[in-house]
């Protein structure tokens, strides 16, 4: 995610730089000295003029130069940044598929799980209520006499305990029978 700010922000100060760059230079110089006669300060004044003129052709010529160049930087920049909005978005897109990829395949993983939990709690509750009347019906055989008379005491006792309550219950039977 720092990765994909610090690319946003990079693309966007690097795209907007030629609206803070000033390219347009402008330059002169003049140079103008009057005399009334010909000779030696013609002469000067004639270099002098000519000096400043091409100064100003090279300062001209220079600013030109820079403003090419400065040019030829933002379109750099410009196509710079594009190849890496692009690759930012390509990037974006990929991650965002293999994400969605691997949370179809954890859900799948789940729900398979989930079926064969439920199956196999199922499979050991079946074989639980097997059990459990096996163990009754052998105890039912066991306590029915053959004829006669019989007698039977039991007591149960059953307590629980939770973080709320706690429960106690007991109970005692005794039951006679005459055949």
């Amino acid at each position: 995610m720092k990765t994909i700010k610090t690319v946003l922000i990079t693309t966007a100060l690097l795209a907007t730089s030629p609206l803070f760059a000033n390219t347009a230079v402008n330059a002169s110089a003049n140079a103008e000295v009057k005399t009334g006669e010909q000779g030696v300060l013609h002469s000067i004044t004639s270099g002098v003029s000519n000096t400043a003129h091409k100064a100003g052709e090279g300062i001209q010529h220079t600013a030109e130069k820079v403003d090419q160049g400065v040019a030829v930087g933002v379109d750099k920049t410009r196509s710079t940044s594009k190849k890496v909005w692009d690759g930012t978005k390509t990037f974006t897109e990929e991650t965002t598929d293999a994400v969605k990829d691997k949370a179809e395949d954890a859900k799948d993983f789940t729900v398979e799980k989930t079926k064969d939990t439920k199956s196999y709690v199922g499979g050991k509750t079946d074989k639980v209520k097997s059990f459990s009347k096996e163990k009754w019906q052998k105890t039912k055989d066991a306590l029915t006499p053959a004829s006669g008379s019989t007698g039977i005491q039991g007591g149960a006792q059953a307590e629980v305990s939770t973080p709320v309550a706690k429960a106690s219950v007991g109970t005692n039977v005794e039951a006679s029978t005459a055949q």
